[in-house]
């Protein structure tokens, strides 16, 4: 997603849907950049609940005992909880009128407008999720987006000779959507299609697993990366 819109969010569904109903009309690049959107979604939400700014209705009630505030999504179910109110207190207004007959627009505007020691204040207010910035000062301080970074020694010099050579040629060519970095090379996570497909090396093919298990869309395979226990290491 662009930004995080409620517009955009329902875009997003709507392009899900779309590539669940019908998946061949989307090629390999088309379905990952939606799946590194969805990624970017879930990411959000499990920072912060709310992407997109609310908008609440509060009404405060002032009256002899004190403040009562009620707040909703909408003003009709707002209405309803301060006509409530009204009712119970009718009788304080000596209106001949039963407020069980009246609408709660009616009944609101009738009690306040007779009732000389109380006053109710309705306001719409909108509340903005928090700032990126707030976001990240409450998460810990870990690498843990949608790609790990692991060194190039997981890799054989046949495997990274095999990468460099991918990476060359054009896109539709590459038995994976790689893209070469720096020191190193994105691979990408998620299940390719074999058939027909030459089987990959093994030690790449368990880089890809790990990254895939551990939630990762692509690995960066970096020659200043980490090394893990799980996968097997080569000295070149």
């Amino acid at each position: 997603m662009t930004d995080n819109s409620l517009h955009d969010f329902r875009a997003l569904l709507a392009r899900a849907r779309a590539a669940l109903e019908t998946p061949a009309d989307l090629d390999s690049h088309a379905m990952a950049f939606l799946a590194e959107d969805i990624a970017l979604a879930e990411q959000g939400l499990a920072h912060s609940p709310m992407l997109w700014p609310l908008d609440i209705h509060v009404g405060v009630i002032e009256h002899k005992e004190g403040l009562n505030i009620h707040v909703s999504l909408d003003r009709p179910a707002l209405e309803e909880q301060i006509a409530e109110f009204c009712r119970e207190w009718w009788p304080d207004i000596r209106d001949p009128r039963k407020a069980e007959d009246l609408s709660d627009a009616d009944v609101i505007e009738i009690y306040f407008d007779r009732h000389d020691s109380e006053c109710l204040i309705i306001e719409q207010i909108r509340i903005d999720p928090p700032s990126a910035t707030a976001v990240c000062a409450t998460q810990p301080a870990l690498e843990n987006g949608r790609y790990c970074v692991l060194s190039t020694a997981h890799l054989s010099a046949a495997t990274a000779e095999l990468l460099d050579l991918w990476s060359s040629w054009p896109p539709g060519d590459r038995p994976l959507d790689i893209a070469a970095a720096v020191h190193g090379w994105f691979v990408p996570t998620r299940l390719r299609d074999e058939s027909g497909a030459a089987p990959l090396p093994e030690d790449l093919a368990a880089l890809i697993t790990f990254g895939r298990e551990k939630g990762f869309a692509y690995v960066l395979v970096d020659c200043d990366g980490d090394t893990v226990d799980d996968l097997p290491l080569s000295n070149w």
